[in-house]
C-alpha cells in the first residue's frame, strides 16, 4: 500500500501599514525631548486621578495602583525617567 501525502493549508495573516514620506527620523520628527514631556504629563494625570485597581484571577486578592511615582535624571545628552514602586 502506498501512504497518501498530507497536506495543509497555513493562513498567514499580513498586515501592511502607510510608507512615511519625508520623516526626518524613526519616530517622523518626534524628538527624544517630545516624548519625555509627553510620559511625565501623562504619570501626573495617572497620578492624579482615581486609583487603577483589577482583580487576580482566581485568587483573593485585589491589585490597586493608586500612583506611580518618577524620578527625573538628566545625563547631559539625554533625559530619564526612574518608576519607583
Amino acid at each position: 500500500m502506498s501512504k497518501k501525502q498530507k497536506s495543509y493549508v497555513v493562513k498567514v495573516p499580513v498586515y501592511t501599514s502607510e510608507i512615511i514620506e519625508n520623516a526626518q527620523d524613526l519616530f517622523g520628527g518626534i524628538t527624544y525631548n517630545d516624548m519625555h514631556h509627553y510620559l511625565v504629563k501623562n504619570l501626573k494625570i495617572f497620578t492624579e486621578s482615581e486609583p487603577l485597581s483589577f482583580d487576580n484571577r482566581n485568587k483573593t486578592k485585589r491589585t490597586v495602583i493608586d500612583k506611580v511615582d518618577f524620578s527625573e535624571h538628566d545625563s547631559g545628552i539625554n533625559k530619564a525617567l526612574e518608576l519607583l514602586t
